[in-house]
């Protein structure tokens, strides 16, 4: 089976070509590659000449890691996979602090994409009264797919941290600042917390060396008087909450 061998040229030109994509995609904030054009030297990218696009050639750049391979429908198109561990370690431009925290945001902004995808569909398919039957096959089987994969990403997230902690602090520095803007001047110092159940937690708030004990369960503050409880809201309601602790914390500052 004959094949056409690249000249040393035409593979730095590519090359070349690549990196000039790679840096207009970051240029433009772009993170896919469905509008990169098509590269014009013939049979660049096939193994022979009168190929159906599925003999391919893949090259290695020492900055960026990526392949380019044959398509069968547009056999002169360069694609762009994702840069390899290795960039991403060796980054110098950022810590590793800095790039551990870009990536989980950059996560969390494409699983809020994913959620509001997910609810177009949903909503669209009670609209139309679709069942599953309604589906292709290969949709069926990409369902699948993402239950398994959103199943992998939340291990994948519990090894990177203690989901129980996390949850709690961010409910502790949410009663802190909601305290705050009560004009009731604490820091995450002056509480403390012990967890009682999922989605349940008991805090102590010390105003003036003296701790107060205060309920939380699946959004609902209580705090705990010395002969009753009083309801302080649901801290999705921010501004019952925010006048109740106003209201019930203003003689003990």
């Amino acid at each position: 089976m004959s094949s056409k061998k690249l000249t040393k040229q035409e593979i730095d030109e590519i090359k070349l070509y690549t990196k000039q994509q790679v840096k207009k995609l970051k240029e433009d904030g772009g993170s896919t590659t469905a509008g990169v054009p098509g590269y014009n030297t013939p049979y660049a990218f096939t193994g022979k000449k009168d190929g159906d696009g599925t003999d391919a050639i893949d090259l290695e750049d020492d900055q960026y890691g990526y392949s380019i391979k044959a398509s069968k429908d547009k056999p002169h198109t360069i694609k762009l996979y994702e840069a390899s561990y290795k960039d991403f370690r060796d980054d110098k431009t950022a810590t590793e602090v800095q790039k551990v925290n870009r990536k989980i945001l950059e996560v969390n902004r494409m699983l809020k994409e994913i959620s509001r995808s997910l609810d177009h569909s949903i909503k669209l398919k009670q609209e139309s009264a679709l069942d599953d039957t309604k589906y292709w096959k290969r949709t069926n089987e990409a369902i699948l797919k993402i239950s398994k994969r959103l199943t992998e990403v939340n291990k994948k997230a519990r090894k990177l941290a203690n989901l129980k902690e996390l949850a709690a602090s961010s409910v502790k520095d949410k009663l802190v600042q909601l305290f705050n803007k009560a004009n009731i001047k604490i820091t995450n110092q002056d509480v403390d917390f012990s967890q009682t159940g999922k989605e349940q937690y008991e805090f102590d708030v010390t105003l003036n060396g003296e701790p107060f004990g205060i309920d939380y369960n699946n959004g609902d503050l209580i705090f705990q008087d010395f002969d009753k409880e009083i309801r302080l809201g649901n801290m999705n309601q921010e501004a019952e909450v925010v006048k109740n602790i106003m209201q019930t914390f203003k003689n003990y500052e």
